[in-house]
């Protein structure tokens, strides 16, 4: 799971608010979310451990580039 606030929009609380009531329902349909960040994305790993996620695995992210 993820999520992206534009930036006048951030430290408001929409990105949690909005993360919070998509897990509620996720759960109410036996589903289970799971969130990827790098980890040198502050922002994201603050919201998935407010939110209740551990990291249990680290991987690392490929970047191919691409073409216009």
């Amino acid at each position: 799971m993820g999520v992206y606030t534009f930036e006048p929009y951030r430290n408001r609380g929409f990105a949690f608010a909005t993360c919070l009531k998509t897990l509620e329902e996720l759960e109410k349909m036996r589903l289970k979310a799971s969130w990827a960040c790098d980890e040198e994305n502050a922002e994201s790993v603050r919201l998935a451990k407010r939110l209740g996620f551990a990291n249990s695995v680290e991987y690392e992210f490929l970047y191919f580039p691409t073409r216009n």
